[in-house]
């Protein structure tokens, strides 16, 4: 059975919270092509600083989790996470991707643009806490929402038509909504 107002849709719904819930945020900066150099002979597990393009004090971390991304004007975006890198020349850099242990060459005479993603755990954290506080006040609202229709819709406050109140007697079958007079077989006396 499903709540008044969702029909189908509710599965659909819930299952759209998980998958955005369960995605990753990654930070991205942009890297200048000429800071590549500093990555000639990198070995994993080792940590190399860049600078991002901006040339702001916000240091890049690079390692083997790192995801570099090339792209130029007449160069197919390509992306790779690397285990090693060298030797890095001005028209190509040469490396050994993290994941599949294969040789890389990336050409370099057409990248204009370069760009470095990092796994971010402080905003997949925040994300997560605020789609499921969301999903969590939306299910709240519409639960208080189905159980005031349900008690007459008039509100919190209302009650539907022959409800006992504060030990009032009910209306009888027949009677025309008027409760009997006798108490209820019930009530202690």
């Amino acid at each position: 059975m499903h709540a008044r107002g969702w029909g189908p849709a509710r599965p659909s719904c819930l299952a759209s919270l998980a998958v955005l819930a369960c995605t990753s945020c990654y930070s991205t900066w942009d890297i200048a092509p000429t800071e590549l150099q500093r990555l000639d002979g990198y070995r994993a597990p080792a940590a190399v600083r860049l600078r991002d393009r901006a040339g702001s004090d916000d240091q890049v971390r690079f390692d083997k989790d790192t995801v570099l991304r090339f792209s130029g004007e007449h160069h197919e975006p390509e992306q790779y996470r690397f285990a090693a890198i060298g030797p890095v020349y001005p028209q190509a850099l040469v490396g050994v991707e993290a994941r599949a242990g294969r040789p890389v060459t990336v050409d370099l005479t057409d990248v204009t643009t370069v760009t470095a993603s990092r796994f971010s755990t402080g905003k997949t954290v925040a994300l997560t806490v605020v789609v499921s506080t969301v999903a969590t006040s939306a299910a709240i609202a519409i639960t208080l929402a189905a159980v005031s229709k349900g008690l007459g819709g008039g509100g919190f406050g209302g009650f539907s038509e022959g409800a006992a109140i504060a030990g009032a007697p009910f209306p009888q079958p027949g009677s025309g909504g008027r409760p009997e007079s006798r108490s209820p077989s019930w009530r202690l006396r």
